[in-house]
């Protein structure tokens, strides 16, 4: 999954479908843009608490935020994730399928 910094134009765009197993834990990991520095991210799922203090991993260019929840709390439906630094905001949406 990538973060980008969302247009009005994108509105349109269709979110990726991701598979989940119900009783296995999820690792969500988020590539950030090139342009992205290496600075500590807040990450907030909607209807959700925020996640603070995610550090970027990888070197820069190559940067990705890494998360993991445990099974059962991702459930099938679409979600919207901001990503918040001192410097830098980005959004981004997905959908999760439970198997």
């Amino acid at each position: 999954m990538a973060a980008v910094r969302q247009r009005s134009s994108d509105s349109a765009n269709v979110p990726a479908v991701y598979t989940v197993h119900h009783a296995n834990a999820t690792r969500l990991q988020i590539l950030l843009p090139a342009s992205a520095r290496s600075e500590t991210f807040t990450v907030q799922l909607e209807n959700e608490p925020p996640i603070p203090d995610i550090r970027p991993q990888g070197a820069i260019g190559g940067l990705y935020l890494e998360l993991t929840f445990p099974p059962g709390t991702l459930h099938e439906m679409h979600y919207r994730v901001t990503l918040d630094s001192l410097s830098e905001h980005y959004e981004l949406s997905f959908r999760v399928a439970v198997e």
